[in-house]
């Protein structure tokens, strides 16, 4: 009895020994099928000829630059993969421009790491299922014998052996129930999808603008004069109210336009002259020789101006833009105000051989005369201008642009022709009779001009209402 006590229980063991060892072997073959699905996923790498699109949180290039907004919405192809100075960088064709490699997804909805990860879970899930088969086989391949041991067992020791061992066997050789995996779940995106199915360019729209601006800074009126003279020159101030109308076209880092409106402003320019004129009147009494002299003339010409531009223009991507082309300056009101300073006239009678000088009866100037006020002839005598601006625009989280640059405007071509009736400054009419002398003055500008130009430059500053809004991914740059 003691013999056959001994073989059971060495039995019992044994089949213990057995069942642990599938166990092992069960954990074994689970950890050897996780192995290449995790392998997978990790050793994957990015090839040339790859079709990908940039992610959304990708905002900057390897090579710090800020991404424009239209990159996200087109597909990709990889040129080339790893560099000296990027190794793990991938550079993408069209944009010529290196990005990383965990910035980047394949064309379509779900990102590659995404892809890979379900097929390394669906790997696992046929791995587990072969465990199960494999399991199964193994409580089909026990011996009779086993389970006549287990009987025996049962009838020389009791129930509780029974529970046992039967719990042993059922630990060991029931099939595992197959517990399905979470599926990956991935954000639904409709508008990159269509964007990424289709591989179509990114929606790029041509857009008008709106802008009113103040500029201002040195003016002057360019007078050509037939004498010695300074031209100090002065300043302007200008609001702009113009219009726009821009093309994007896709890949072009600019956007190209024609701009137009009006302007309306104020300007101003001096002349400082001396003045040493001389002609000769006929009288009843004979010939009489003038000479009008004055030490200094001051002349402030101003004038209130429409401006009209017809500018070719270009914003790039970055904010800078620049303006360039014609404009038509048209003086709208031309007064001036003058000071002439120790004025002399000098009236010579040549049949007396006698100076008269600056006697009411020959001639001379009241106070009214020595500072006068009046208007120019060149009203309404049209300049054009050769214009140029550029500076740079920021953009507006609402859609708009603000824009701070410099200005300068030439003028090429002028309808303003001096007068040639006026020799003098001061002109006088000589006595007849009993009649006294008259003298008049006219301005500076009307007398001694012979050409009026102009060109000024300054700073300007401008909002600009965009249609639709426009929003650049600027830093901004």
């Amino acid at each position: 009895m003691k013999k056959i006590k001994n073989k059971i229980f060495g039995s019992a063991a044994r089949l213990r020994k057995a069942a642990l060892a599938m166990v092992l072997v069960s954990v074994a073959v689970c950890a050897s099928a996780q192995t290449p699905a995790d392998s997978t996923a990790s050793d994957f790498q990015w090839q040339v000829g790859d079709t990908v699109v940039i992610k959304r949180d990708n905002t900057h290039y390897l090579t710090g630059e800020r991404m424009s907004t239209w990159v996200y919405y087109v597909s990709h192809p990889i040129l080339q993969v790893g560099t000296k100075r990027f190794p793990d960088g991938v550079l993408l064709k069209g944009i010529m421009s290196w990005v990383r490699p965990d910035g980047i997804m394949l064309k379509g909805a779900v990102a590659r790491e995404d892809t890979v990860a379900q097929a390394a879970a669906q790997q696992q899930q046929e791995q587990q299922k072969i465990q199960v088969n494999q399991r199964a086989e193994e409580k089909e391949q026990m011996s009779e014998l086993q389970q006549r041991q287990i009987e025996q067992q049962a009838q020389l020791y009791g129930s509780e052996t029974l529970k046992a061992d039967t719990a042993l066997s059922k630990r060991d050789t029931t099939p595992v129930v197959e517990q399905p995996l979470e599926p990956i779940v991935v954000e639904e995106q409709p508008a990159q999808d269509a964007a990424y199915t289709i591989t179509a360019q990114p929606k790029q729209e041509n857009y008008q603008r709106f802008s009113i601006g103040l500029r201002g800074g040195y003016a002057n009126m360019l007078h050509a004069l037939n004498r010695d003279s300074k031209r100090p020159g002065g300043f302007d101030a200008m609001l702009d109210l113009q219009y726009a109308y821009y093309w994007t076209k896709f890949g072009r880092p600019v956007d190209l336009g024609i701009l137009t409106g009006l302007s309306l402003g104020y300007a101003q320019s001096s002349i400082n002259l001396d003045v040493n004129d001389s002609y000769t009147v006929n009288t009843d009494e004979g010939a009489v020789d003038y000479t009008l002299t004055a030490d200094k003339v001051s002349s402030c010409d101003r004038q209130l101006q429409l401006e009209v531009p017809l500018l070719f223009s270009l914003v790039t991507e970055k904010g800078l833009f620049f303006n360039i082309g014609p404009k038509l300056l048209l003086p709208l009101y031309t007064p001036y105000q003058q000071t002439i300073t120790a004025p002399t006239v000098d009236a010579y009678f040549q049949e007396e051989g006698v100076h008269v000088t600056n006697e009411a009866i020959t001639g001379r100037l009241d106070n009214d005369q020595l500072n006068n006020k009046g208007k120019n002839h060149n009203q309404w005598k049209a300049n054009l201008l050769l214009s140029a601006e550029i500076g740079y625009e920021w953009s507006l989280r609402n859609g708009d642009a603000l824009g701070l640059g410099v200005y300068a405007n030439y003028s090429v071509v002028s309808a303003f022709k001096g007068e040639t009736a006026n020799k003098s400054l001061i002109n006088v009419t000589p006595p007849s009779g009993n009649g006294k002398a008259s003298a008049s003055v006219v301005s500076a500008t009307d007398t001694y001009v012979n050409k009026l130009g102009y060109v000024d430059a300054g700073i300007k500053v401008a909002y600009h209402f965009n249609f639709p809004k426009q929003k650049r991914s600027v830093a901004k740059q």
